[in-house]
């Protein structure tokens, strides 16, 4: 039985979130498309010996499946984000280093999605994205970027409402030839995976419970939403049409 858990990849458009799963399957030269929209799913495999265990004194897993939700960064789409919160145990938000002049716009969208009831208590691990090659890595420490995105007022945020969130920043290059590659079919450890997967194991129960709860109420206001709109469909058509209501 595969033991897996769904992680929704988040950040800005041109952020680097597909060429971060890309990295995670193990292919190192390929490039996203330069027009990427909506949704998309990939389900990577892990196990104890491909990923570095956090030091908390529970059993490891032999095999752990992360399903990645890609979704899109435009600001056009990013209302879809809340969709693919309920189902999910942890998030990944992604920000590039390249581009400091939208840091205030990612750390907006970071706080949107951090405060949203379907996201408490469940891990963020947010990695800075930068390219060696470019000269850019370690422009920025974890600190700085801590700060800049305001982290504490997120987790002050998250302990009032009893629900904390756990949150971790890494800074990580993609193009790197250690960390986060490929070396004989196994995948190596990108930094902070391995704390990711430990956040969820060491809530399971909890996590679970929740997202449970989350998916059946937001199927729930799926269902009235669209009652709803057929209803007012029909409230305007005209006397000799009707509308039928679609099936699940």
């Amino acid at each position: 039985m595969k033991s897996g858990y769904c992680v929704s990849v988040l950040g800005l458009d041109d952020a680097g979130k597909t060429t971060f799963i890309l990295r995670m399957k193990g292919d190192m030269k390929s490039k996203p498309p330069k027009a990427k929209w909506g949704f998309t799913s990939t389900t990577v495999k892990l196990t104890s010996k491909q990923y570095i265990p956090f030091c908390i004194p529970i059993p490891i897993k032999k095999e752990v499946w992360l399903t990645f939700y890609d979704i899109g960064g435009d600001a056009k789409i990013r209302s879809i984000w809340p969709n693919y919160y309920a189902d999910v145990y942890a998030a990944i938000y992604v920000i590039d280093c390249s581009a400091p002049d939208r840091f205030e716009e990612a750390k907006k969208e970071l706080h949107e999605m951090a405060k949203s009831p379907m996201m408490a208590g469940k891990p963020i691990l947010m990695y800075l994205l930068c390219n060696d090659r470019l000269g850019n890595k370690g422009s920025l420490s974890v600190k700085e970027l801590t700060n800049i995105m305001d982290i504490s007022q997120l987790c002050m945020d998250s302990i009032e409402k009893s629900k904390p969130t756990l949150i971790n920043v890494k800074i990580c290059d993609l193009n790197s030839t250690s960390e986060g590659t490929v070396k004989e079919g196994y995948v190596l450890l990108i930094p902070g995976i391995d704390w990711m997967i430990r956040g969820i194991e060491c809530n399971y129960k909890s996590l679970k419970a929740k997202v449970e709860a989350d998916t059946k109420l937001q199927k729930e206001r799926w269902k009235q939403e669209q009652s709803a709109k057929l209803q007012k469909l029909e409230q305007n058509a005209p006397p000799s049409s009707k509308v039928f209501p679609m099936d699940d």
